[in-house]
C-alpha cells in the first residue's frame, strides 16, 4: 500500500513538473498528425515530425520518413539515405526489408552482393513464419539475374501464389518470357501474365507487350481496352511506360489511344505542385519518371510521340490537334518535340528553319534545346554545317548539364568534315565530359586510332 501511494506521489510530482515548463500539446511529434500534414501536401512539417519519431526508433516512422525520400519532387529524393532508414526499421518490422526489396527488384545497377545481404535477412524472416516475404524474394532474384537462379525464383514465386502473392504470376511469367530462359514459351508467359494483370500494371504492360511481339497470341489493343476499366490513371500510365520498355519497336497507336487518351483534357491541371515558369526551364533530360506523382500531361506527351513515331494523315491530323494543349502546358517539351517531328520529315514535312525558329527561345535556358540546336548546326540541315555556331551551342548545353553535349564537342574537335581538327581542345572537352560521368568519350578515343595516334 505504501509503494502504491509512492508511485502515486511520484507520478502526481512528475505531471505537475511537465506543467511547470509549460509545454505545448504540439511539441511532441506525432504520427498521426504527421501522416495528416503529408496527405495535405505539408511534406515540410510532415518530414520533421516523421524524422523526429524515426530517430526516435518507432519503425512506422522509419519507414515513413523511408517512403518520403524515395517519392516526391526529385530535388527532395534520397534514395541512400532512405535505404538506411529501411533498413533500421527491419530490424523490428519486416517491411522496411520489403521496400529496400521493391527499390532493389528496379533498379537493375544495385551490386549483387548487396541485393543477397537483403534476401538472406528475408529469407530467414520468411523460414521464421513470414509467408508475406516469398514475393519480396522472389522479386529480388530475378533482379540478381545471371541465369543461375531460375529454379529457384520458381520455387518463391509458387511460395507467394500459395499465400495469395500475385506477384508469384508475374514472376512466372517473367521466367518464360526472358532472356535468361534462353528461349521465349508465348502461351506460358501469356497465361502467367494474364492471371496477375488484372492486379499489378507491370504484368498488364508486359502481357500488352507480348501480344505485340507475337501477334498470334492475341490483339494488344484488345488487352489494352480490357485494362481500361480495372487500374487508375496513374496505372494506365505505369502500364504504357512499361509496354514501351518490352516492345522495343515503334508502338502502335491505337495502343497508346487507348490507354491514354482520356487521361487529359483541356482543363486538366498537372497534379505536380510545380509552377509554369519552373516547368518552363526544367531540361527534358533531367525530368525523372515517377510513378508515385503523376502528371497527366506525362500521358500527352506519351500520345504525341506515338502520334510522331507514325506517318499517314490521321497521326498528323492527331499530332496537330493535340500539340497546343501541350504548348500552353509544357512548352518546352512541346518545342523539342515539335522541332524533332519538323528534322524527321516523316509526320510533317521536313522544314530544318522552323525546327531552329522552335528551339532559338529556349536555347539559353534549356540544354537539351541547345543541343538539339547544335545538332542542327552541326549536321548542315540549313545548307550546310556551320561548325561554329554548332561548337558555341554544346558548350551552351554542356554548362547546363547535359554530359553528352561535351561528348559531343570531342567529337566535332577531333575532326569533321571541313572542320580543322584541334585534338588540344579536343582533349579538354574529353576531360570535361570524364568529370560529368560521360566515360564513353574514352571510348570514343580509342575508336579512333588514325587520330590517337596524331595525339
Amino acid at each position: 500500500m505504501k509503494a502504491c501511494k509512492w508511485q502515486l506521489a511520484l507520478l502526481c510530482g512528475l505531471g505537475i513538473l511537465l506543467g511547470s515548463v509549460n509545454m505545448p500539446v504540439h511539441a511532441l511529434a506525432d504520427l498521426r498528425r504527421a501522416q495528416a500534414l503529408l496527405d495535405e501536401g505539408d511534406r515540410e512539417r510532415a518530414g520533421r515530425e516523421f524524422r523526429e519519431l524515426a530517430e526516435f526508433g518507432l519503425p512506422d516512422a522509419q519507414i515513413a520518413l523511408g517512403d518520403m525520400l524515395t517519392s516526391g519532387p526529385p530535388a527532395q529524393r534520397n534514395v541512400k539515405e532512405a535505404i538506411q532508414w529501411y533498413l533500421r526499421a527491419g530490424m523490428r518490422d519486416s517491411r522496411g526489408y520489403s521496400r529496400i526489396a521493391h527499390l532493389y527488384a528496379t533498379d537493375y545497377t544495385v551490386d549483387p552482393a548487396e541485393i543477397d545481404a537483403i534476401i538472406t535477412k528475408l529469407v530467414r524472416r520468411h523460414d521464421r513464419g513470414e509467408r508475406a516475404l516469398a514475393g519480396d524474394i522472389g522479386q529480388l532474384l530475378l533482379a540478381r539475374g545471371g541465369g543461375h537462379n531460375l529454379p529457384e525464383v520458381k520455387q518463391w514465386a509458387l511460395r507467394a501464389l500459395e499465400w495469395g502473392d500475385v506477384r508469384g504470376s508475374l514472376q512466372l511469367g517473367m521466367l518464360c518470357d526472358t532472356p535468361l530462359a534462353r528461349t521465349v514459351d508465348p502461351p506460358c508467359a501469356l497465361k502467367h501474365y494474364r492471371d496477375a494483370a488484372p492486379h499489378l500494371p507491370e504484368s498488364a504492360g508486359r502481357l500488352i507487350a507480348l501480344q505485340q511481339r507475337f501477334p498470334e497470341t492475341g490483339a494488344s489493343a484488345k488487352s489494352a481496352a480490357s485494362l481500361k476499366v480495372g487500374f487508375q490513371p496513374a496505372e494506365r500510365y505505369s502500364i504504357y511506360r512499361v509496354y514501351l520498355k518490352n516492345v522495343a519497336r515503334v508502338p502502335q497507336m491505337k495502343v497508346a489511344e487507348v490507354l491514354l487518351s482520356d487521361l487529359f483534357n483541356d482543363t486538366t491541371q498537372p497534379v505536380r505542385k510545380t509552377s509554369t515558369l519552373a516547368m518552363e526551364i526544367v531540361d527534358r533530360d533531367q525530368m525523372q519518371e515517377d510513378p508515385v506523382i503523376y502528371d497527366p500531361t506525362d500521358a500527352a506527351i506519351e500520345l504525341l510521340s506515338a502520334y510522331a513515331r507514325n506517318t499517314g494523315p490521321e497521326a498528323k491530323r492527331k499530332f496537330l490537334a493535340l500539340l497546343p494543349y501541350l504548348q500552353r502546358v509544357r512548352p518546352l517539351e512541346a518545342a523539342l518535340m515539335e522541332a524533332d517531328v519538323y528534322i524527321e520529315g516523316t509526320l510533317l514535312a521536313a522544314e530544318p528553319a522552323r525546327a531552329e525558329a522552335v528551339l532559338l527561345p529556349w536555347a539559353e535556358r534549356s540544354g537539351a534545346a541547345a543541343f538539339a540546336l547544335a545538332d542542327i548546326y552541326r549536321v548542315g540541315y540549313l545548307d550546310e554545317p556551320d561548325y561554329a555556331a554548332a561548337s558555341r551551342y554544346y558548350e551552351l548545353a554542356g554548362k547546363m548539364g547535359l554530359p553528352r553535349a561535351w561528348y559531343s564537342l570531342t567529337r566535332l574537335y577531333l575532326g569533321s568534315p571541313a572542320f580543322v581538327a584541334d585534338t588540344p581542345r579536343a582533349h579538354q572537352y574529353a576531360d570535361q565530359a570524364r568529370k560529368a560521368g560521360y566515360m564513353q568519350v574514352d571510348f570514343l578515343l580509342e575508336s579512333i586510332p588514325e587520330m590517337q595516334g596524331a595525339l
